[in-house]
């Protein structure tokens, strides 16, 4: 199926669930069930698996209780970014959707300007990994546009990358996590305020601080970064 084939089906399936709904809370809740369903998938820590579930749960009501439509939505975002990983699909869909507009001034930059700024050449040599981090990731154009350009430098971001953001904005952020966990990137996204609660400790093992949700991509659990995680903890309880 094209690509603008899949905007046009999405947009009509969008604005079939708007009749009797606003589009601001169809959109949201949409990103919501969907991050909750990715995540719950993977990270079986009770507390984000009990407080996601309940999330999901939630956000139901807004498809009079009907997972139909929800599904069928993300099966259409699932082919977008299959057939285009180079592109910022969701922040483009906000957009498209006049959802741009909405009370919070939220307007995205375009992915083309953020893929040009995410260009670096300085990058790691040898089988070591680095980590890109970005405090206000919004739907996660930079991060996508510094996998493509990694991607398009022969370096496997999968295996070499650990992606972080961090947005005070749960729906923003969660697009962003949607398409990181869509698109096979390692690492997490952070709900909160990056001036007053940034993310602390070492990038490979954050600690969760009050008022802080952290959601981990399923690549985040592959083997190679789980042996990372527990080689970095044992090297951080070796004693000097």
């Amino acid at each position: 199926m094209a690509e603008t084939n899949i905007k046009k089906d999405i947009q009509i399936l969008f604005e079939s669930l708007c009749v009797t709904q606003q589009p601001w809370r169809v959109f949201s809740d949409f990103i919501r069930m969907s991050a909750c369903s990715i995540s719950n998938s993977v990270d079986y820590s009770k507390k984000h698996h009990e407080a996601r579930d309940k999330m999901f749960k939630g956000c139901l009501s807004t498809f009079n209780g009907s997972m139909e439509k929800p599904s069928e939505l993300f099966g259409l975002v699932t082919m977008a970014l299959e057939e285009n990983p180079d592109q910022d699909f969701l922040g483009d869909m906000y957009m498209t959707l006049g959802l741009g507009s909405h009370i919070k001034g939220q307007f995205f930059t375009p992915y083309h300007v953020a893929k040009l700024l995410s260009q670096i050449d300085d990058i790691p040599t040898g089988s070591s990994w680095f980590s890109v981090v970005d405090p206000a990731c919004g739907a996660g154009a930079t991060l996508i546009g510094m996998a493509n350009n990694l991607k398009e430098k022969g370096i496997n971001y999968q295996k070499r990358t650990l992606f972080v953001g961090q947005d005070i904005d749960d729906v923003t952020a969660l697009m962003c996590y949607v398409q990181m966990s869509l698109l096979g990137m390692p690492g997490y996204v952070v709900i909160a305020d990056t001036l007053s609660n940034p993310i602390v400790g070492e990038p490979i093992q954050p600690v969760e601080q009050e008022s802080q949700d952290i959601w981990y991509t399923p690549m985040f659990y592959d083997p190679l970064w789980l042996m990372r995680r527990g080689a970095n903890i044992g090297r951080r309880k070796k004693p000097a």
